[in-house]
C-alpha cells in the first residue's frame, strides 16, 4: 500500500489545478486514504473519476486494477488468517476438554479396579 500511494501521489496528484484530483492525490495522507477508499470499495468510483481526470491513458485502470488485486488478497488473507487461528484456538481448548473428560475417566477406572481388587482380597482371606 505504501508503495501505491507514492505512486499515487507523484503520478497523478502533481496537478494541482485540478481540485477533485488534488482533494484524492494531492498529498500522501490523501493518497492513502484514496487507497483505503479503493481497498473498502466504498465509494472507489469516485476515485477512479478523479484519476481518469489526472490522466488519459489507461495506466489509471493498470494502476487501479492492481491495487485493487492486491488489497483484497491481502486484506482476504488476514481475513482468513483470524478465522483459522480462532478455529485452532476453540479447537485447541476443545481437545484440552476431551483430554481432561478422557483422564478423569480413566483414573475413576483404576480407582473402581483397585477397590474391586481390595474387596476381592479381603474376601479371599476371610
Amino acid at each position: 500500500m505504501f508503495v501505491y500511494g507514492i505512486m499515487g501521489h507523484y503520478v497523478y496528484g502533481q496537478d494541482n489545478n485540478n481540485a477533485v484530483v488534488y482533494e484524492y492525490w494531492g498529498t500522501f495522507g490523501s493518497s492513502y486514504l484514496s487507497l483505503f477508499i479503493l481497498t473498502t470499495a466504498e465509494g472507489w468510483t469516485d476515485v477512479m473519476r478523479s484519476l481518469k481526470a489526472a490522466s488519459k491513458s489507461f495506466t489509471v485502470y493498470a494502476y487501479i486494477i492492481s491495487f485493487l488485486f492486491c488489497g483484497h488478497f491481502v486484506f482476504g488473507n488476514l481475513f482468513v488468517a483470524v478465522v483459522i487461528q480462532q478455529i485452532d484456538k476453540a479447537t485447541t481448548g476443545y481437545q484440552k476438554m476431551l483430554d481432561t473428560k478422557r483422564t478423569l475417566e480413566a483414573m475413576k477406572k483404576l480407582e473402581n479396579a483397585k477397590i474391586s481388587q481390595r474387596n476381592e482380597m479381603q474376601r479371599m482371606v476371610k
